[in-house]
């Protein structure tokens, strides 16, 4: 999937992942249009912790263990910042 951050705005999508039957959830993403092809990603754990954030990257590659203490099960949020824009949309392509 791909989505088109506005410059000056943040995106966030929310994956609920509640099956005991996973341990474990990917994130993959990576800006393919826009600027210098850079954007700030987060995600957030069901707790409120965060769990990943990096500043300005092109892409990232994220495995999150969902026995781990901060983590669980519950709603996630995955948010792509490209706040720091203030002319130039993002095109960012992620897959779970």
């Amino acid at each position: 999937m791909a989505i088109l951050v506005e410059p000056g705005k943040v995106e966030c999508l929310y994956l609920p992942i509640t099956n005991r039957k996973h341990t474990s959830f990917e994130i993959d993403y990576q800006v393919i249009e826009g600027g210098e092809n850079d954007i700030t990603f987060l995600l957030k754990s069901p707790k409120g912790q965060v769990v990943v954030q990096e500043v300005k990257r092109m892409d990232g590659n994220h495995r999150v263990r969902l026995d781990d203490e901060a983590n669980g099960y519950g709603d996630y949020a995955f948010c792509f910042d490209n706040s720091f824009s203030v002319r130039t949309a993002k095109r960012v392509f992620f897959e779970m």
